[in-house]
């Protein structure tokens, strides 16, 4: 029996199967840097968590969807993003970080079920162009360097920000960020999982190369542009109406602390901003797919509707009450240790970020706990027993699991 279903499973999942495979030798391998060629080197253990992350979204987007069209896309989102992670040059890094752009933008144009999916791509194309500029002007004037070398140059502070740029709206930091909600909005449920869960991380890795050439000057410019991003967001987190949209401001609120953690030019921080990532990874992309089921069910996305919803099925509460709580940084969790760890940073780099700190973690803990106590008051109108929400199990042991710290340390 147990040969039969694993026969139907490796013939159903195959390509995800093979790419877990080759992963895996991958990660037995790297007992040193490792040099694959034809432009592509695993320098870290890291980028194989972010590729086995790549695998789990999907693998779950395979189960759920339906559509093949989406499922294509899908598999070529996590083909370009897996040849991203393991760039060894600016010019690789910078093909593959456009090419991501396109299948999600035929995810948002074509599956969209409202017209304002077309202003989201507008959004979305606009941004992408106008900061990929000024990378590709500092890429032809650096007399062709960036083609073919590691990423340990040296650069000018003006030449590190345009680099920069083309990642930071990725990321997404504030000011840049106005192209997320719309598109997480108008996007279908797989789209903002992967665009959650992946593309935002492809913003983040890109960033932590550019940094090898960066130093240690402007790091207070940076680290100004995280605090205002964390302390705005939270607060854009807590007026809105959209669960979605929350959902998107708090991933707006998680990478504005990862890019202050990683400037903060501590060992700590980037342990604890790698760790970050990954915890906002499974987190993210479960809390797209439970609002997802949520809008299946009751048509709507409003905050108001979730008004009592306790009383609409056990599992689903229990799921949803597990990531806001991982997504608030509840212990076990990963971004409790990873927030810990980022406190313990600011605490040997600037004890001034501490105020900002707590202001994030008493904002980020009020729009989380909003979101459980609402539904503890009133009556449900709805039923959210949905047999994949099983699914979701795998995901919520990787966001408690704590093997991941052995990796870093």
């Amino acid at each position: 029996m147990f040969f039969l279903v694993f026969s139907f499973l490796v013939a159903f999942f195959d390509s995800v199967f093979f790419c877990f495979l080759v992963v895996f030798f991958m990660f037995l391998l790297l007992n040193d840097y490792s040099w694959f060629g034809c432009f592509f080197y695993c320098d870290s253990y890291f980028y194989v968590l972010m590729v086995f992350l790549s695998f789990y979204i999907l693998f779950l987007v395979l189960v759920l969807e339906v559509s093949v069209v989406l499922n294509y896309m899908s598999k070529l989102l996590v083909f370009v993003s897996v040849l991203f992670f393991f760039s060894s040059s600016f010019v690789s890094l910078y093909i593959f970080y456009e090419m991501s752009v396109f299948p999600i933008m035929l995810m948002i144009l074509g599956f969209g079920s409202q017209v304002e999916k077309i202003s989201a791509g507008y959004y979305l194309l606009f941004y992408t162009i106008f900061c990929s500029f000024p990378f590709l002007y500092v890429l032809f004037n650096s007399y062709y360097d960036l083609f073919f070398v590691y990423y340990d140059l040296f650069l000018s502070w003006e030449s590190v920000v345009f680099l920069g740029l083309c990642f930071l709206v990725k990321f997404p930091v504030y000011f840049l960020h106005l192209w997320l909600p719309k598109a997480h909005v108008e996007a279908p449920t797989v789209a903002s999982m992967l665009l959650a869960g992946l593309l935002l991380k492809l913003g983040c890795v890109g960033f932590v190369r550019v940094m090898g050439s960066m130093g240690f000057y402007s790091v207070f410019f940076w680290l100004f542009l995280s605090f205002l991003g964390m302390v705005v967001s939270s607060l854009s987190c807590v007026f809105q109406s959209d669960v979605k949209s929350l959902a998107a401001y708090s991933s707006v609120v998680h990478m504005s602390m990862f890019l202050m953690v990683l400037v903060s030019m501590c060992i700590i921080g980037k342990g604890a901003g790698f760790l970050m990532l990954l915890g906002h990874g499974f987190t993210s992309a479960i809390l797209f797919y439970l609002i997802g089921v949520f809008y299946s069910c009751t048509s709507s996305r409003m905050v108001y509707y979730f008004v009592g919803f306790f009383g609409g099925g056990l599992f689903f509460v229990f799921l949803l009450c597990l990531v806001f709580m991982s997504n608030m940084g509840v212990p076990p969790s990963l971004s409790f240790f990873s927030e810990f760890l980022a406190v313990g940073s600011m605490y040997y780099g600037f004890l001034l970020g501490f105020v900002v700190l707590g202001v994030y973690l008493f904002l980020s803990f009020y729009y989380s706990v909003y979101i459980i106590s609402i539904g503890l008051m009133g009556f449900s109108f709805f039923c959210f027993e949905v047999f994949s929400l099983g699914l979701c199990v795998p995901f919520l042991l990787m966001m408690y699991n704590v093997f991941w710290l052995v990796i870093f340390f």
